[in-house]
């Protein structure tokens, strides 16, 4: 995977001819029309099939690692994004939409900023004085449900008007009068981070599409734009940093999940564009689970002495030994390399069951010597 797919897109495209050469391209006021034209249709369809060809079925390196992430995958038709950029010159075969791209990269990235605002457009909003009390009121239902869904024994008593202040401003209680006591720190606020791909399909990244609009006159055939998406099957990484407050962090980034696979993203959401997988919101929502207690485990032993952080990583390999189904060899082979637990004889106690009827002569020889048993006493125990 190479090159700055926004770079082609944007500057590459253009940059092959002169601006005298795009005039008379538009215009068509040059004898020399029609073999520049034709010059220029070759080079837009090539530079289309290089972005289209771009990345297939490959994994593409995270670009930085936030506390918190979604991995959601597009369905089809796929993903849209940045349609509000102009890229149109009127010559035959090219893109007529425009497209967002990460600048530094070239690849499509859902802003942070996008992120945010979806999330909070299934918020009442109560602060906009020129949204209907039906439109908030049916926000307030929506994020019930969600909480209904998410089982929090407090839902119904939740202020929903306070958590959105609380996540998209940082106001803790808008009616306090010192700062200290109105606004959550700058280190405890929410902070939404721009989403990127981590793989590709296997239409690859992008892919083309058309949409064709109808004007004033009904029987007059429509001329079809042709529009650059991100192919169905792109799966990105949705980054953030949460902290706790009137809901902790791992329920809001259930419900961001819950959000996200609801609304979709980007432009044409209500013509099916913008939606991701959500069959497997079971196996989603048990990787968090997964995610959420390894996280907290971590944060308990950062928190432990010395000799607690040891007697803890023991018990975690001995309870690891005892529901191991995979390879024995590998198993031993993990233990001998660590160096906190390698001589340690309960662990060696534990590894004897695994070991039973199977040992090979090096195994065998390292358990005696960390059992300080003869290895004669040990092939005793094994037959």
């Amino acid at each position: 995977m190479s090159g700055n797919m926004g770079f082609l897109f944007y500057k590459t495209l253009y940059s092959k001819f002169t601006e005298q050469d795009w005039k008379e391209i538009i215009t068509k006021d040059s004898a020399s029309q029609i073999e520049l034209e034709d010059e220029t249709v070759t080079h837009i369809k090539n530079t289309n099939s290089t972005i289209l060809d771009f990345a297939k079925s490959q994994k593409i390196p995270p670009l930085f690692s936030a506390p918190f992430s979604l991995e959601l995958t597009t369905t089809y038709p796929g993903l849209v994004i940045g349609t509000g950029y102009h890229h149109q010159t009127g010559v035959e075969g090219e893109f007529k939409i425009g497209f967002y791209f990460d600048y530094t990269t070239g690849l499509p990235v859902i802003p942070g900023s996008s992120v945010k605002g979806l999330l909070r457009s299934v918020f009442p909003n109560r602060e906009n004085k020129n949204l209907t009390n039906e439109y908030k009121n049916q926000r307030t239902e929506y994020l019930r449900e969600k909480f209904e869904e998410l089982k929090l024994e407090n839902g119904n008593s939740i202020d929903i008007d306070k958590l959105e202040l609380e996540i998209f401003k940082g106001i803790r209680d808008k009616m306090a009068k010192k700062a200290t006591d109105k606004y959550v720190p700058m280190s405890q606020r929410d902070i939404f981070f721009d989403a990127f791909p981590i793989q590709t399909g296997q239409d690859g990244l992008f892919a083309d599409d058309f949409i064709t609009p109808h004007k004033e006159n009904p029987l007059k055939n429509p001329v079809p734009l042709k529009f650059l998406k991100v192919a169905p099957g792109v799966t990105f990484r949705f980054n953030f940093d949460l902290h706790d407050g009137i809901l902790s962090k791992e329920v809001k980034l259930k419900l961001f999940l819950n959000i996200l696979l609801d609304m979709g993203v980007g432009a044409k959401t209500n013509v099916g564009y913008g939606q991701f997988d959500g069959s497997n919101i079971k196996k989603l929502r048990d990787d968090m689970d997964k995610k959420f207690a390894e996280q907290k485990q971590r944060e308990e032993r950062a928190a432990m002495t010395e000799g607690e952080r040891r007697e803890a990583e023991k018990a975690a390999f001995i309870e690891e030994i005892r529901h191991y189904q995979g390879q024995p060899a590998k198993l031993f082979d993990k233990w001998k390399k660590n160096p906190n637990l390698n001589n340690n004889k309960e662990v060696a106690q534990a590894m004897l069951q695994v070991f039973k009827n199977m040992p090979s002569n090096p195994q065998l020889k390292y358990l005696a010597r960390v059992l300080e048993v003869e290895k004669s006493q040990l092939k005793k125990e094994f037959i």
